[in-house]
């Protein structure tokens, strides 16, 4: 009897975590990934900081390596070789596609009602876009794509930053 009831616990255990839902892990992680943007392909190491600022390294194409970009609400920042510039989407082409991938996670980010299902899953329209954001079961970003255009982010070598 003893043995039916702790099978009977483990079971219901098992089914109780299949069904938790996951919440993503966005903020303060550092990342590489990779960008494919309809032909163009990039690579960047990046940061989502905590106030949800995005800051990129370009690491490839090679004409745009070492090229720095954060990106907030309220300023997309480029730093090339000693130059700064203040751009906004339309000013351009490279920062229309950092935003079109940066409002949707950070919308995602900063809403703590957004869970993924079971399968590590969010879809909807996040940001003015609709995506699909895959997560590890720890909550870790892994791709992220949106759908209706070929924008696609996988990312790896993630972690969180300390304090």
């Amino acid at each position: 009897m003893k043995k039916l009831i702790c099978v009977f616990i483990i079971a219901l255990c098992l089914c109780s975590c299949a069904k938790a839902e996951t919440q993503p892990q966005l903020l303060g992680i550092s990342f590489t990934a990779e960008l494919q943007f309809y032909n163009e392909e990039y690579v960047f190491d990046g940061e989502l900081l905590e106030d949800a600022t995005l800051k990129i390294s370009v690491k490839e194409p090679g004409e745009l390596k070492d090229l720095n970009i954060t990106v907030t609400d309220e300023v997309m920042k480029a730093e090339y070789k000693g130059l700064t510039y203040e751009a906004n989407a339309a000013n351009m082409p490279f920062s229309r596609v950092i935003s079109q991938f940066y409002l949707p996670l950070k919308a995602i980010a900063t809403d703590k009602t957004v869970k993924a299902d079971k399968k590590g899953e969010i879809n909807g329209e996040f940001g003015g876009e609709k995506c699909s954001l895959i997560i590890s079961p720890t909550g870790l970003p892994q791709t992220f794509t949106l759908k209706g255009k070929q924008l696609n982010l996988r990312f790896y070598n993630i972690s969180i930053n300390g304090d």
